[in-house]
Formats: structure tokens, sequence, C-alpha cells
């Protein structure tokens, strides 16, 4: 997902990629500042409170979110901002592997 080009790429294991854009309008610009707590906020709101993804794409960006990889066989989403920060959010019921 890349919020400030407005286009999500979907890439599958064959090496096919498509691109689409995001259709929403009205969105705000991505915050220059990475609010983790505000991102963490919006994701659990989807996950429990059945948010509209319109309306969690607006939080992302006003929590700083440039875009995310979601990561299908590593059960796993990464979120980045601006400067660099990062957000590693775990898919319900998965988490990272003991060693």
């Amino acid at each position: 997902m890349d919020y400030v080009s407005l286009r999500k790429t979907f890439t599958d294991g064959q090496g096919a990629t498509v691109v689409t854009p995001i259709p929403f309008e009205g969105l705000p610009l991505v915050a220059a500042d990475f609010d983790a707590a505000g991102l963490r906020s919006a994701i659990h709101d989807s996950q429990h409170h059945g948010q509209k993804y319109r309306d969690f794409t607006r939080r992302a960006l006003a929590a700083g979110v440039q875009g995310y990889f979601v990561f299908l066989r590593g059960k796993r989403v990464t979120y980045f901002g601006r400067q660099g920060d990062q957000h590693t959010e775990w898919f319900p019921e998965a988490g990272p592997k003991a060693d």
C-alpha cells in the first residue's frame, strides 16, 4: 500500500503484479510524524469494532503512515512513516516464533 501515490500493488507468489488506485476522495495528506499509538488504535477498531476501510485509511494517514506491506505467509503487516518509523502488527492469533 502506498498512501503517497494512492496506489495498491498486489503481487502473487509467481511474480505477477497488479496495481490499482486507492479510490477514496478527500483523504488527508500523510502526517509528518508517525503516531504508533494512533495507528494501533485504528487497527484495533478495524479488528474489533468493524471499522470501514475508508475510515481506517483516513486514520492511518493522520497517524503518519506512508504505506505498508502485508505479508500473508508471515501473518503480519509492517507500517512505515516518512522518517523511517515502523510498526509491525501480527495477524490475530499469530506472533513471532520462539527461537
